[in-house]
């Protein structure tokens, strides 16, 4: 019976294989005991902490960027009468919006413009009037008429007599 020879890679892989560990431990110990603690109780003495999902209110001073956020009202930092609510009624500056409108490039068959009291899609009309002051002429001598013309849309019609002094009436 014959011996085998002896293999010379299984006789160094039980040291190589303890220094590897030995070194791994020894940069692993080394880290874990360079780090020291907190020097103080976040946030008074130390960096403020991560925003949480704890009930407290938070403020973080820096910006913040999310891939997609999800709350039941949005408050302005500097004035919380200005607020988004996507269920209610949102106020920015000072509109009001409901939760029924949609503002900015809107389409819709009219709208009723509150300030000048009409529709929007309602002629802008206007009469347009003058005084002559006194007819020239022998027909009630010292009398003044007043004349008058409608404008629609800033297209006007020609002046007709609306009164005088004499009593007569014009039509329009």
């Amino acid at each position: 019976m014959t011996i085998p020879p002896k293999k010379p890679l299984r006789s160094l892989a039980t040291p190589i294989l303890a220094l590897v560990l030995g070194v791994g431990l020894s940069i692993g110990a080394t880290y874990v005991y360079a780090w020291t603690g907190p020097t103080g109780t976040a946030p008074n003495n130390n960096t403020p902490p991560p925003i949480n999902t704890s009930a407290t209110a938070q403020t973080k001073s820096g910006g913040l960027t999310a891939g997609w956020m999800q709350a039941p009202i949005f408050y302005d930092s500097n004035n919380a009468g200005y607020y988004l609510d996507p269920n209610g009624t949102s106020r920015v500056g000072q509109a009001n919006a409901d939760n029924t409108y949609t503002y900015g490039n809107e389409n819709a068959n009219d709208y009723y413009v509150r300030a000048v009291g009409r529709w929007a899609s309602a002629p802008a009309v206007s009469m347009d009037c003058y005084d002559t002051g006194y007819y020239q002429g022998n027909y009630c001598d010292g009398g003044g008429y007043k004349f008058c013309r409608t404008c629609v849309n800033n297209t006007c019609s020609n002046y007709v007599m609306i009164s005088n002094t004499c009593g007569g009436m014009g039509s329009i």
